[in-house]
C-alpha cells in the first residue's frame, strides 16, 4: 500500500463534494497514538481496524471483528491510509460513492507499539498494546502473505495471550453500538439521532437548586450482584443542563464552568433542555487510564483533551428521577449521553463476581471499584449504597510543613490526616517535578508559622490539601512509600470572609471608617445570583482590596456598568451621571463631550459607586487635564473560545519580548473574561493617533510571527479560530476594565493583576469575588505595585525599530 504521495489513493477513491468523509490531508502526530475501530456496514458488514502513524491511519478491513480469544485468527486485508480527521467519522457514504454504507465507530483510544512499527509493518509483524474502550491489553497483526506493494495484501488481527484474554468472546457479539454516539448502525443508517424517548415517566417538579453528590464509603468488597464501575483518578463534579445552557460544579459546589469549558459546550450540545449528571472529568494517559496529574496540567494550561464520564443522571426533563432506582436512572442516562460528542462517555457497569473484577482491575492497574446497589435511591452525602474498594490506596492529606531545596523548591513535605491536621501522617518526598517543587514552595511559603526548625523543616498553617498514593499507614498513624499525587484544590473552601489571613488582607483603618459611616441600601440585594454574593459583601470587597484598585481609577474618566438587578438583570453602560449621584462620585468636563463624565478620587467615591450598584470600573488611558495624552497603553487579547490559553499566554509572551526590546515595562492582568490585558504605563507625551499607531505597530509584528493566528479587525467572521487584538482600546475616549474590578457577568470575575511568571499557568480569569481571598493572603505584593512609579516614554526611535522586529 506505499503511495510517495500520502494519502493520494484515499483521495482519488472518493468525490469529497458528494461524501462527508474528511478529505485527505496528511497531518503531524501529536500526543499518544490513537486507534480506531469502525464498524462499516457496506456491501459486506466489516470493520476497519485503524491505527495512528506518521500522520496518518493505517488501515484494515477486518470481515468478522476483533475476537478476545487467543485462538481467532481474524483475517484483515489491508486497504489505504486515511487522514487522521477520519478517526472520528461517523455517518452514511452515499450510494454510488466508495465504500457506500453506514458507519460507527465502534471503539476507539490510544494504542503503544512494541518495537519499531515501521519495520513491524514492512516485515509483517506488528505488535502493539490497545488501550481502549473495548479492545485492550495486546494484540499481533501478522502478514500472511503478498508485500507492501499488493493491493489487497491479507494479514491476520489476532490476541495474544494476557489478564485481558477472553476463551470464547467473540466482540461483535457482544457490543453493537457507538461507543462515540450510542447509535446502533442501523440508527445511523435511518438518521436517527436521539433517544426515542428521553423524557422519564411521572410527574413533572422543579429544577432543585443545589444537590450534593453522592458520595460511596470506603470498603473491602461488595455483593457480587450490585453494579460494578471502574473508579476513575479525576475532578468529581454536577453537569447541570438548564434552558440549553451548561454549569458544571464542583462535589463542594464551586462553579469550574469556565476550566471546564469544553465539558460545558458538549453538555449544551445534548438533545435536552434541562438535565442534571453526575459524573468524572478526567484526561487520560498514554496508557489511556485516567491520569489526576495529566488533568491539573491540562487545566494549568488550559490545553488537554477533557472527557467527562457519566455515571448517574439526577434531573431530567422537568422530573426530577433521584427517586428511582439506579438501573433505571442508568437507563435513562445512557440513552442520553450515547448521543453526546466525544467529550462524553457513558460509565458502563458490570454484574460478575466482585473478587474476580478487583483481581482483574489490579492487573490493569486501575484505580479502584465504586459499587452500587441497583435498586438504591441517589441520596446526597456519603453512603453506604454506593462502596468504594481502591486497587491503590490514595487518600487526600493536608500539608503540615516542607523542608527547602536549594534549588527554590521543596524537597519533601510533612503531612497530617484530613480533619485531625496535628495527628502526623508522614512524608512525601516523591511524585512531583522540579516545577511542581518550585510551585509548591511559592503556595506553602506564605503559610509559615514561626521560623525554620534547626533540620530547616518550615511548619506551615495546614491549608493545602494533596493527594497521595501509598502502600499502607502503620500503626503509628504513618504512611508508608507515598508518592504525591497532586494539589486538591477542588477541596478547597471558599470563604466568604477573608479568614485565616484577616491581618494580612483587612480593611485599612481608613476604609473601616468609611464602611461605618456609609448607609447602605439593600445590603441583601444579590449581585451574582450564582454565587449569592450580595450587595453588602460586593461593598466589603472593594473596601478591602481600595489601596489597590484605587490608583488605576482615580482622577481619570470612567465608564461604569450599573445592575440596579444583579447581573441577571438590565445593565446600563453609562459615562454620565445625573440626580441622585452620592457626594463622593465627581464630574469632570471633557471637550468634545456635551456632558461632564464621572470620575472619583478617594475611597468614598469608589463605595458611592458601588452603592449605585456599578459593578464595572473601566477607565480611560489619560487623567483628568491631560484629555489628549494618554499614559496607559493596553493590548487587549480577545481570543476564540476553541484556543487554548497556552496561545493566548504565548501571543502575550510575544508582545512582552517587542516591549522589551524597546525598553518599555510591561505589566500582565486577566480581565475576568476569556483574554488578557498587556499594559505599559508612558510619559503622556503622546497624542491618541500616535499611541494607537505604535500599538498597532507592535501587534502587526506579532501577526507577521504567527501567521493566521492574529486578527487585527474586529469582524467576528475573521475572528474563528484567532486572536484579535484590540489596540482600538487606545483611542481618545475608550476605555479597558480596571485591575481589581469586577465583571457584571454570572460568576462574579475579576480583572486581576499578574505577575509575568505566573501568565503561563494562571489559566482565563479563575478568581472572583470569594476565591480572590486566598490568592492576596498568600501574595506578598501587588504585581502591579511599581507601575506608578515606571517613568518610560515612547520615542521616535523606538517606532522606527518595531517595524524591524
Amino acid at each position: 500500500m506505499a503511495d510517495e504521495k500520502p494519502l493520494a489513493e484515499y483521495n482519488r477513491k472518493r468525490d469529497f463534494s458528494i461524501t462527508e468523509e474528511p478529505a485527505g490531508k496528511a497531518g503531524p502526530s501529536t500526543g499518544p497514538l490513537r486507534f480506531v475501530i469502525q464498524k462499516h456496514d457496506a456491501r459486506r458488514l466489516h470493520y476497519d481496524f485503524r491505527l495512528e502513524c506518521n500522520g496518518v491511519l493505517w488501515s484494515w478491513a477486518v470481515p468478522r471483528g476483533p475476537s478476545l480469544d487467543p485462538k481467532d485468527r481474524r483475517l484483515a486485508v489491508r486497504t489505504e491510509d486515511h487522514p487522521l480527521d477520519y478517526a472520528t467519522f461517523e455517518g452514511v457514504i452515499p450510494k454510488g460513492q466508495y465504500g457506500a454504507g453506514a458507519v460507527i465507530v465502534w471503539d476507539r483510544g490510544t494504542w503503544e507499539p512494541i518495537g519499531d512499527p515501521e519495520k513491524g509493518l514492512r516485515d509483517g509483524k506488528l505488535a502493539f498494546v490497545l488501550h481502549g474502550d473495548r479492545c485492550l491489553g495486546e494484540w499481533r497483526l501478522i502478514r500472511s502473505g503478498g508485500t507492501p506493494e499488493d493491493k489487497q495484501e491479507q494479514w491476520f488481527l489476532l490476541k495474544k495471550t494476557d489478564e485481558i484474554a477472553a476463551p470464547g468472546v467473540d466482540l461483535p457479539t457482544v457490543h453493537h453500538t457507538s461507543v462515540s454516539t450510542g447509535r446502533t448502525i442501523d440508527e445511523v443508517r435511518e438518521g436517527i439521532r436521539k433517544a426515542p424517548s428521553l423524557v422519564p415517566k411521572g410527574k413533572t417538579s422543579p429544577m432543585p437548586d443545589v444537590v450534593l453528590p453522592e458520595l460511596p464509603t470506603s470498603t473491602d468488597s461488595a455483593p457480587d450482584h450490585w453494579l460494578h464501575e471502574v473508579k476513575h483518578d479525576g475532578y468529581r463534579v454536577l453537569v447541570r443542563v438548564e434552558d440549553g445552557v451548561a454549569k458544571v460544579t464542583t462535589r463542594r459546589g464551586h462553579d469550574w464552568t469556565s476550566r471546564f469549558r469544553s465539558i460545558a459546550r458538549a453538555a449544551e450540545a445534548l438533545p435536552v433542555n434541562t438535565a442534571i449528571l453526575d459524573g468524572e472529568v478526567v484526561v487520560r494517559g498514554p496508557d489511556g487510564r485516567s491520569s489526576f496529574q495529566a488533568l491539573q496540567q491540562a487545566l494549568a494550561v488550559g490545553r488537554g483533551e477533557l472527557h467527562f464520564i457519566a455515571f448517574d443522571l439526577l434531573y431530567l426533563e422537568g422530573r426530577d428521577v433521584r427517586g428511582d432506582p439506579l438501573v433505571d436512572r442508568k437507563e435513562l442516562l445512557e440513552a442520553l449521553v450515547g448521543r453526546a460528542g466525544p467529550a462524553f462517555s457513558y460509565s458502563e457497569h458490570l454484574q460478575v463476581p466482585f473478587a474476580t473484577l478487583l483481581a482483574q482491575a489490579r492487573a490493569l492497574g486501575l484505580e479502584g471499584i465504586v459499587s452500587k446497589d441497583p435498586t438504591a435511591k441517589y441520596r446526597s452525602g456519603r453512603s453506604k449504597c454506593w462502596v468504594k474498594v481502591k486497587c491503590r490506596l490514595t487518600d487526600t492529606f493536608v500539608v503540615n510543613g516542607f523542608y527547602p531545596a536549594d534549588d527554590g523548591g521543596v524537597a519533601s513535605l510533612r503531612i497530617g490526616r484530613l480533619g485531625d491536621p496535628a495527628a502526623a501522617g508522614g512524608g512525601v518526598g516523591t511524585g512531583f517535578d522540579h516545577a511542581m517543587r518550585v510551585q509548591l514552595r511559592k503556595l506553602l511559603a506564605p503559610l509559615a508559622v514561626g521560623k525554620p526548625k534547626r533540620d530547616g523543616f518550615q511548619p506551615v498553617t495546614p491549608q493545602v490539601k494533596i493527594e497521595v498514593e501509598y502502600t499502607e499507614i502503620t500503626d503509628a498513624g504513618q504512611v508508608r512509600h507515598a508518592v504525591f499525587r497532586g494539589v486538591r484544590d477542588d477541596l478547597l473552601e471558599q470563604p466568604l470572609e477573608p479568614i485565616d489571613a484577616a491581618a494580612a488582607i483587612a480593611p485599612s483603618d481608613e476604609a473601616r471608617a468609611v464602611v461605618s459611616r456609609l448607609r447602605i441600601t439593600n445590603p441583601d440585594r444579590v449581585f451574582w445570583p450564582d454565587l449569592g454574593i450580595t450587595k453588602a459583601e460586593t461593598i466589603a470587597y472593594y473596601a478591602t482590596i481600595a489601596d489597590r484598585v484605587l490608583p488605576g481609577i482615580v482622577d481619570r474618566p470612567l465608564a461604569v456598568v450599573r445592575c440596579p438587578e444583579g447581573v441577571g438583570g438590565q445593565q446600563f453602560f453609562q459615562k454620565h451621571l445625573h440626580a441622585g449621584r452620592p457626594a463622593g462620585v465627581k464630574t469632570v468636563p471633557v471637550p468634545g463631550d456635551h456632558e461632564p463624565q464621572i470620575y472619583v478620587e478617594s475611597l468614598d467615591g469608589l463605595l458611592g459607586l458601588v452603592q449605585m450598584s456599578v459593578l464595572e470600573l473601566h477607565p480611560w488611558g489619560a487623567k483628568n487635564g491631560s484629555h489628549e495624552s494618554p499614559d496607559r497603553l493596553i493590548w487587549d487579547l480577545d481570543p476564540d473560545e476553541e484556543l487554548g490559553w497556552d496561545v493566548i499566554a504565548d501571543t502575550a509572551f510575544r508582545i512582552r519580548a517587542r516591549l522589551d526590546a524597546l525598553g518599555l515595562r510591561s505589566f500582565a492582568r486577566t480581565t475576568g473574561g476569556k483574554g488578557l490585558h498587556v499594559v505599559i504605563p508612558v510619559e503622556p507625551t503622546l497624542d491618541w493617533e500616535s499611541a494607537r499607531g505604535f500599538t498597532s505597530l507592535v501587534s502587526e509584528s506579532v501577526q507577521r510571527e504567527t501567521p493566521g493566528l492574529i486578527v487585527l479587525t474586529m469582524g467576528k467572521k475573521r475572528r474563528a479560530g484567532k486572536i484579535f487584538i484590540d489596540v482600538l482600546r487606545n483611542a481618545r475616549g475608550a476605555t479597558a476594565v480596571a485591575s481589581w474590578s469586577t465583571r457584571a457577568r454570572p460568576g462574579g470575575k475579576i480583572a486581576v493583576p499578574l505577575e509575568w511568571s505566573e501568565v503561563a499557568a494562571v489559566g482565563p480569569s479563575p478568581w472572583d469575588v470569594r476565591t480572590i481571598w486566598a490568592r492576596l493572603a498568600t501574595q506578598r505584593a501587588d504585581p502591579w505595585a511599581e507601575l506608578e512609579s515606571v517613568r518610560q516614554r515612547i520615542t521616535p526611535e523606538m517606532v522606527e525599530r518595531i517595524v524591524t522586529l
